[in-house]
């Protein structure tokens, strides 16, 4: 049987039921009892006339890239709206810089998995080393966040609900650092999946980190994702003859985290983490025209984890 033809019978069943090749060396993300932080982006945002939507990915602590970036889309603070895709944090030379100027614009970011880690250290409080850096890790920065920029780093939901009316996108759009696994309500999702997923196993739904093989992608969840929601659209009339059409409505997916794999512009998803930190691009996707246009801006980064690290 074909990984689609078990698509539609899963989705026929009211469940997915593709295997999916093993990956190598996975951490299978494990079930904890966080609840997933659900936020809905406000109507007066979304990108009626004028007005824009601008999704970021991850920007890591590149200031002076994210400046460039956002002149390059010709950002306008009155007309456009930034929403990152988490992991605005660490790795480069400005984080706190970073921080503070989506702040000075209002902007919207769902939780990565490096705020996932730093959040906690600066609530901890107990960090007693000295660092002249405060870029040099995860340590330095939380010591060096001011309670506003802690404050603005909590804020930050797992899941960016979007909305249903931007035609540029399939069905309903959500904003999340890593991934969903398909078929499972928003609410049932996992936070620890939310922020670190790359591959999925359908039939157990676990999913882990484990980064593709070399010229694969079969086992990333984003393809076993697009499946499923084509296959959700098609067989919608059997599920409704069946009293089983209880699963997560289509949605498109825009994330970031799996860097290796870059620029991902699929039917249901698009992946805007371009290594902005180590040497690639950062990249921005802009929606306009009532939502019915998307275009892609990017700018060339230096390698600055390097310089970090020598400084």
């Amino acid at each position: 049987m074909t990984p689609l033809a078990a698509v539609l019978l899963g989705c026929m069943a009211g469940a997915t039921a593709v295997a999916l090749p093993a990956v190598s060396s996975p951490r299978i993300l494990q079930r904890t009892t966080e609840t997933v932080r659900i936020e809905q982006l406000d109507e007066s945002l979304l990108p009626t006339g004028d007005r824009r939507l601008i999704f970021i990915g991850d920007i890591h602590g590149c200031k002076d890239k994210l400046l460039e970036l956002l002149d390059d889309a010709e950002y306008n603070q009155e007309t456009d709206h930034i929403v990152a895709v988490g992991d605005i944090v660490n790795k480069g030379p400005d984080t706190l810089g970073v921080i503070d100027y989506l702040m000075s614009q209002n902007a919207s970011s769902v939780r990565g998995n490096h705020e996932e880690r730093i959040v906690p250290l600066a609530e901890a409080a107990n960090i007693t080393e000295a660092y002249d850096n405060p870029n040099s890790s995860p340590e330095a920065i939380a010591q060096a966040l001011s309670p506003a920029q802690l404050s603005y780093l909590q804020s930050f939901p797992h899941i960016l609900r979007i909305g249903t009316n931007l035609p540029t996108f399939r069905g309903e759009t959500i904003v999340a650092h890593a991934g969903l696994v398909p078929g499972l309500a928003l609410e049932a999702q996992v936070p620890d999946s939310v922020m670190n997923m790359r591959a999925l196993d359908t039939q157990t739904l676990e999913v882990s980190n484990a980064r593709a093989e070399a010229g694969s992608l079969e086992n990333h969840w984003f393809v076993v994702w697009d499946e499923h929601q084509f296959w959700y659209s098609l067989t919608s009339w059997v599920r409704k003859l069946l009293g089983k059409d209880k699963a997560a409505p289509r949605a498109t997916v825009i994330y970031g985290h799996d860097s290796r794999l870059g620029l991902q512009l699929g039917s249901y998803h698009r992946g805007l983490d371009t290594r902005c930190s180590a040497g690639g691009y950062l990249t921005a996707l802009v929606v306009s025209d009532g939502g019915a246009k998307e275009a892609i801006v990017t700018v060339d980064c230096p390698n600055y984890e390097e310089q970090v690290a020598e400084s």
